[in-house]
């Protein structure tokens, strides 16, 4: 029955108990269930000086993670079944900027939104609402393979879902980016690795849906549409799943303990670290002040957290700059050097899903690297230049087979291979420099500058500069469209 008070009110269902502190402790874990199975704590310990919380805790942040970037990576994995529906429409080649930069800039409105009236005490609704439109949203773009349209027609209802979709998400992500910063560095690395992982089941279950259209009808738009039918359909099933997921975690009692002193309002300002029932200080006792927790932020605290964070915020920012101005919307235009008709996986629409599975599984090994110490770093500055270096990647695309760009002439870069490696380098250092500043950001065992009370604001602020990253870098995309093929790049050519 609590898990069912839960699933549906999105509240913790144990009673309040009673939470002791120790004053000047560095970090604020949360107490875990002793039912649940934990990894080694020597492991995690060295890696964010903070007990380790178990297996069921992190497997949902896990699959949340993956569920507020399905949106994205359905949009963008379904991209050929796209254009399949817009063949004859001036539009076509413009699809994927116009699609990357409509989802990123809604995205980037409401979660301006999102963050200003953010409320941890306030999460689990969020989350629940949120996800439940998502999956109406992924049933009418399953429906859509059935039913024929215009190709300006479809173009005008992919951008409106696009859009709606990424309305839908930046609440799911608010909320969860700041219920993960509350459980530690490695809760949010679980929803970082979560988020490329469906990256890799979405473009594998696309991949070999297209593999499968086309040994049955070629490359045909009732081929695509089929590809595109099973994995939205896919995606509305996984959705239903970690609503019931993110319902067992509301019931769990290391989730009340989590949330209570957000639930209550206020906690020493002097990072106390929870201890569990039978401690000697409690909140409100021997503690030098108290602050008021989990309420809307005026935009002077948002500003002050973030000109802490400058540099991390500055550097999550340019990762998906660079990212997004190169893909999917330059990377979907490389074509496969051999002749399409030599063999299936060099057919546009295998090579296409191809490319986005290589880049799925980087960025999810990537993300994944950041769960062991030697593959981490805490300082800003280190993660700023190493944000700042994968610059080098747009010419080193430049240089592969795109399609319009240095017509008449071979690639510098004529391999498959070599672009697959490319590729592949891309999303690992985008996943892996991603989660190292996603885990530092609001660390204060790491990251000396926050305050207790200040946690989840920087976290928000943090997701807020990474959703400034992404559309300012699908804005760019448009220019470096049109510089490739000396055309409208808002229209193609």
């Amino acid at each position: 029955m609590s898990f069912l008070y839960s699933l549906i009110t999105g509240r913790p269902s144990h009673k309040k108990r009673r939470l002791s502190i120790t004053p000047g402790a560095g970090y604020a874990p949360i107490p875990e269930d002793p039912t649940e199975p934990r990894t080694p704590a020597s492991l995690e310990q060295q890696i964010t000086g903070v007990p380790p919380l178990g297996r069921g805790v992190k497997w949902v942040h896990f699959s949340l993670g993956a569920a507020v970037l399905l949106p994205w990576n359905a949009m963008i994995t379904a991209m050929p079944y796209f254009l399949s529906r817009l063949e004859g429409s001036s539009l076509r080649s413009a699809f994927p900027s116009w699609l990357s930069t409509s989802f990123t800039a809604a995205n980037f409105v409401v979660l301006a939104y999102a963050t200003y009236t953010s409320d941890v005490a306030q999460s689990a609704i969020r989350i629940r609402l949120s996800t439940i439109a998502i999956i109406l949203m992924f049933v009418l773009l399953t429906l859509s393979t059935l039913v024929p349209a215009s190709p300006s027609g479809y173009f005008a209802f992919a951008i409106i879902m696009g859009m709606l979709l990424a309305s839908a998400g930046s609440y799911t992500s608010n909320a969860l980016v700041a219920l993960a910063s509350i459980f530690g560095p490695m809760a949010m690395q679980s929803v970082m690795s979560g988020q490329a992982a469906i990256g890799v089941l979405v473009s594998l279950v696309q991949l070999i849906s297209a593999w499968l259209s086309l040994a049955g009808s070629g490359s045909t738009p009732a081929g695509a549409a089929r590809s595109a039918f099973g994995f939205f359909g896919v995606g509305v099933i996984f959705l239903i799943g970690c609503l019931f997921s993110h319902g067992w975690l509301t019931s769990l009692r290391v989730y009340a303990r989590a949330m209570e002193p957000w639930m209550n309002g206020t906690v020493g300002n002097n990072t106390p670290a929870l201890q569990g029932e039978e401690g000697e200080t409690t909140i409100g006792e021997s503690v030098e002040s108290t602050v008021t927790m989990g309420q809307k932020r005026d935009v002077r605290t948002l500003w002050k957290v973030a000109r802490k964070n400058l540099t991390y915020n500055l550097a999550v920012g340019y990762v998906f700059i660079i990212t997004l101005a190169v893909f999917p919307p330059i990377t979907t235009s490389i074509h496969s050097v051999h002749d399409p008709t030599s063999s299936m996986l060099f057919n546009p629409l295998i090579f296409n899903a191809l490319h986005f599975f290589m880049f799925n599984i980087g960025d999810w090994t990537g993300r994944h690297l950041c769960t062991y110490p030697v593959f981490l770093t805490w300082k800003a500055r280190n993660l700023l230049v190493y944000s700042l270096s994968r610059t080098v990647f747009v010419p080193l695309f430049l240089m592969c087979n795109v399609e319009g760009f240095r017509a008449g002439t071979s690639p510098i870069i004529n391999s498959d291979f070599l672009y697959m490696v490319i590729l592949l380098f891309f999303g690992i250092t985008n996943g892996h420099v991603s989660s190292n500043i996603m885990m530092a950001a609001p660390s204060i065992e790491h990251n000396k500058k926050l305050l207790r009370e200040e946690i989840d604001t920087a976290a928000t602020v943090a997701s807020f500069c990474l959703m400034g990253g992404l559309l300012t870098g699908s804005i760019l995309s448009f220019a470096v469209r049109g510089w490739i093929c000396g055309c409208d790049p808002f229209i193609g050519g």
